[in-house]
């Protein structure tokens, strides 16, 4: 019997664990085996450093839409990095901002990678299953209490 998946996920900002569940069957073994080998490729190799941070991705709808499963490309690829770089630097300028780039970070100078779409689809995307099928449910709406019809 199929069971659902769960994904966790540490959100610092949020100071919690956030758990999104996947239905049975919305990841095969064998994507969820290709998926973890390019993950691990990505974060392991030394020359891909890149700075591509999930709360500046989270907080922003042009750049979070690329994350979505349902997402049908109709942005440039220089087009978005050009988008990151301005969010990033946007968050840099605000003193105020809770989203800080780490110090190490900064102190590598790593940069938004000229391949930043296609990265953040391959990261992303996948997990998103779970959230996008919820997003193509139907609405419900609330029925007022005590309305007389």
């Amino acid at each position: 019997m199929a069971r659902p998946a769960r994904v966790r996920v540490a959100r610092r900002l949020e100071g919690r664990i956030r758990t999104w569940t996947h239905p049975p069957h919305s990841v095969t073994p064998t994507e969820a085996l290709h998926y973890f080998v390019e993950l691990s490729r990505d974060f392991l190799d030394p020359s891909h450093f890149d700075l591509i941070p999930f709360d500046v991705l989270h907080g922003n709808r042009e750049l979070q839409a690329a994350m979505h499963d349902d997402f049908a490309t109709q942005i440039a690829a220089a087009e978005y990095r050009a988008l990151l770089e301005d969010a990033i630097e946007d968050l840099r300028d605000n003193a105020f901002s809770p989203i800080k780039i780490p110090q190490l970070v900064e102190m590598v100078n790593a940069q938004v990678p000229a391949d930043a779409l296609a990265k953040v689809q391959r990261r992303f995307r996948l997990l998103d299953r779970g959230p996008a099928s919820i997003r193509r449910q139907p609405k419900v709406s609330k029925s007022k209490r005590g309305s007389k019809s």
